[in-house]
């Protein structure tokens, strides 16, 4: 489902509103992404999976066109096997499944380079948080810096009817992940693009919750222990320091040991 800029606003305000009445069967992600080029504009869209028949889907997707009070320009559903719906999500919607590899195992994806971090959601953005990432996006024109954006995940639903501390993962409270991306075409936009990607991190700081998804490791989140792993951060180290004494599996950013 896609949207003009010009609605942007009232679609990322309806999307989460909306988000909290759908069934568990129903994941969808918001997209705002930057725009193109100097003489493009940003783009606003929903996409998602649905498990269930395309009717009860249409009825859901009604739902949320009647939130956002806005006219879209397109909206586009389809109904497939789970194979070729996850083929879709992978980004090998036209590729078989030997072909949905890297390059380097045979197959005909490519790496990108690109910055990003991360932020936890559980409630709806405010207003002027809403208007934080709509004016980085709309910056980004004036600076030469092209694609990028600010990216919704759902979460609620089934994933918080598991406890916090049931599992490792601790976010089971949170309306959304927001991801905020940046591509690196050429290693001259590395420093522009880290700068605004920082900008936009610490001016939405007011507005988030201060965890973080710990499998998009940000090597600039100062406080990452807290971060990633909350409240279960204590009995994660215990488990490290019994089952791993030797730090055996260990990055910048691994749950130490004691």
């Amino acid at each position: 489902m896609r949207w003009e800029w010009a609605h942007a606003h009232d679609v990322v305000t309806a999307w989460q509103s909306w988000l909290p009445t759908t069934p568990d069967e129903l994941w969808a992600s918001l997209h705002l992404d930057g725009a193109a080029s100097a003489s493009d504009s940003p783009h606003v869209y929903v996409s998602g999976v649905f498990v269930g028949d395309l009717a009860g889907l249409q009825h859901q997707l009604d739902e949320l066109q009647s939130a956002a009070k806005a006219p879209m320009s397109s909206r586009f559903a389809k109904e497939t096997d789970y194979l070729h719906t996850m083929m879709i999500e992978g980004g090998c919607a036209d590729l078989s499944a030997a072909q949905c590899r890297p390059v380097s195992e045979g197959g005909k994806l490519t790496r990108a380079s690109q910055l990003a971090r991360s932020d936890f959601i559980a409630q709806p953005l405010s207003s002027s948080g809403i208007d934080v990432a709509l004016s980085a996006l709309d910056a980004r024109r004036t600076t030469g810096l092209h694609g990028g954006g600010v990216l919704f995940d759902a979460y609620g639903g089934a994933i918080n009817q598991v406890g916090a501390t049931e599992t490792a993962f601790a976010h089971r409270d949170k309306l959304a992940c927001l991801q905020y991306v940046t591509p690196i075409f050429a290693a001259a936009q590395t420093k522009p693009n880290q700068a605004w990607l920082d900008d936009l991190y610490a001016a939405m700081r007011p507005h988030v919750s201060g965890y973080a998804y710990q499998n998009y490791i940000d090597p600039e989140l100062t406080d990452w222990q807290h971060a990633y792993y909350g409240v279960n951060l204590a009995r994660l180290i215990s488990v490290k320091s019994k089952y791993d004494p030797d730090d055996l599996f260990r990055f910048a950013q691994s749950v130490p040991k004691r």
